[in-house]
């Protein structure tokens, strides 16, 4: 039962503290302060060493933001978020892939003859190019953030003009930001 009890509330407070940034008591993180705050201390010598070797910086990265995940938040926002950039640009990439992949699956089951007849009549078009256009289209209606990605890097997006943007995506082309 404890287990359960404690399963739940640590649920609670999870999503607690993503949507309403609700915190444990100051006194309650004392222990994992001092621990977070030892543990920068240490990385200082590789955080703040321009000689040191891409290895070392990015583990000193890596520390510094898990013991200070508030500061390093604060930090990317005032540069112009490039980490959270990073981010987003990776898993629009990821995503257009994942359409891009699709694209070969549709020729393939263009080679069928009975699910040929099925899609042609499901998209009103027998032209085997603009049923694949009209296959990752639908697909690409399934990917709200690859959809507002696109708009915002490089404007609209049609149907005719989706699979040629979905390359450059997955290749994870240089954007601006």
């Amino acid at each position: 039962m404890k287990f359960i009890l404690g399963l739940v509330f640590g649920a609670v407070m999870s999503f607690a503290y993503v949507r309403y940034n609700v915190e444990l008591p100051t006194v309650l993180q004392l222990p994992g302060l001092v621990q977070n705050a030892a543990v920068v201390s240490a990385i200082d010598a590789d955080l703040y060493n321009l000689e040191a070797t891409p290895r070392h910086r990015q583990r000193a990265l890596e520390v510094y933001f898990q013991a200070q995940p508030k500061q390093a938040a604060q930090i990317d926002w005032e540069a112009g978020s490039p980490f959270l950039n990073a981010l987003h640009k990776r898993w629009a990439t990821r995503q257009a892939r994942q359409l891009k992949g699709q694209w070969t699956a549709f020729e393939v089951a263009l080679e069928k003859p009975e699910l040929r007849k099925v899609l042609e009549r499901a998209h009103g078009t027998s032209d085997p190019l603009a049923l694949k256009q009209a296959m990752l289209w639908k697909a690409y209606g399934d990917e709200p953030f690859l959809q507002a990605w696109l708009a915002r890097h490089g404007g609209p997006v049609t149907q005719k003009t989706l699979y040629g943007r979905v390359v450059e995506a997955a290749k994870g082309w240089p954007v601006r930001m």
